[in-house]
């Protein structure tokens, strides 16, 4: 083994150590409360030292924060298991709406606290801009037009743009408990709003995860 295949083995190595204390960290988030669990048990729960949950986290509010990131990387693996049959449309639907899911993942009482930092300051990257799948939609949504499969003739930025603030301002009434219908249906319905999609057009509409079971 070479250095450059080891340097790829070890942040493969990191990487996974990271995901499992994220998701021990979520999963105690959801039975006990944000605020009641404390980073120790998260290291119990991980089979990792303190030592190395500060290596990748400097505390459990970064966890947190870190979510919507986490969500946006396993998300954009799942580019690599579309077929060439795949629509830009439904692709970017998956993209997107895999944050939906995950949000009912995760429950109202953490989306709610997630967001509740995000209003206090906290939220260091620019929105959407600097969010991990923006570029990524841009994209996409360019090969969608390109190949109209979408009635909207506006730049591929401005859609962009629209979609993720309109998904924040759903995701956001939706954890404060003001929403009415399901979740992932509000979603669906603004974004073929946005794209100009009439709603019998047979857009894929399954969950991104189960797709690829």
């Amino acid at each position: 083994m070479n250095l450059e295949q080891k340097k790829t083995q070890k942040r493969k190595k990191g990487r996974s150590t990271k995901d499992r204390i994220h998701t021990c960290a979520m999963n105690l988030f959801r039975q006990h409360g944000f605020d009641n669990v404390t980073v120790m048990q998260i290291c119990d729960a991980a089979g990792v030292t303190k030592r190395t949950f500060y290596y990748h986290f400097s505390s459990k509010d970064d966890i947190l924060s870190d979510v919507i990131e986490y969500v946006g990387i396993h998300t954009e693996e799942l580019l690599t298991t579309f077929t060439e049959q795949s629509s830009n449309v439904d692709i970017l639907w998956k993209l997107l709406s895999a944050y939906s899911v995950n949000a009912e993942e995760l429950g109202q009482p953490i989306i709610n606290k997630l967001y509740s930092e995000k209003l206090q300051g906290k939220e260091t990257a620019v929105f959407p801009d600097e969010m991990y799948l923006y570029k990524t939609t841009i994209r996409t949504i360019r090969n969608a037009q390109f190949e109209h499969e979408i009635s909207s003739t506006a730049p591929a930025e401005n859609i962009a743009y629209a979609l993720f603030h309109a998904f924040r301002s759903i995701s956001f009434t939706w954890a404060a408990g003001n929403s009415t219908g399901d979740l992932v249906d509000n979603y669906r319905s603004v974004f073929n709003t946005i794209l100009g999609i009439s709603s019998n057009s047979g857009t894929d509409k399954t969950d991104p995860q189960q797709s690829n079971k």
